[in-house]
């Protein structure tokens, strides 16, 4: 348990709006420590709140924020949709948040894909053999 919460100290301390000196002076602390899984509460809380704005305000997904939210068990991607769905459906959140290279590759009948698909660099490869090879016929 203890190498865990060192290892995640840093991203939590900093991401509770804590100063480096704070953070520094806190690690070696075992009171402090022991505050770690509320402070890692609040962090996650953060994450979801701060995704649910961004979605519910049709903000950019954050690809950054959401990295720096990994360690919440995707907390921020889980609050984006849930906002974003207040005033869209879920495959339109979906979009927004994956992105149409991704998103848009395995959904040729999407409307929402259609000019991303035209051109036939974006298609998904076709399904084939092994590797990707089609077997001879």
């Amino acid at each position: 348990m203890e190498e865990i919460v060192i290892r995640s100290w840093d991203n939590a301390c900093r991401d509770g709006g804590y100063t480096e000196n704070e953070c520094a002076d806190s690690i070696n602390n075992p009171v402090d420590l022991g505050n770690h899984e509320q402070l890692q509460e609040e962090n996650r809380r953060q994450c979801y709140d701060d995704g649910f704005e961004d979605g519910k305000n049709s903000n950019p997904y954050d690809k950054d924020r959401d990295k720096g939210c990994s360690e919440y068990s995707g907390s921020y991607r889980n609050g984006f949709s849930a906002g974003c769905q207040l005033e869209n459906t879920r495959d339109s959140c979906d979009l927004t948040i994956e992105g149409e290279a991704i998103y848009c590759r395995d959904r040729p009948d999407d409307p929402a894909c259609i000019e991303f698909l035209r051109d036939s660099s974006n298609k998904a490869a076709a399904e084939g053999g092994i590797c990707g090879q089609d077997f001879p016929q």
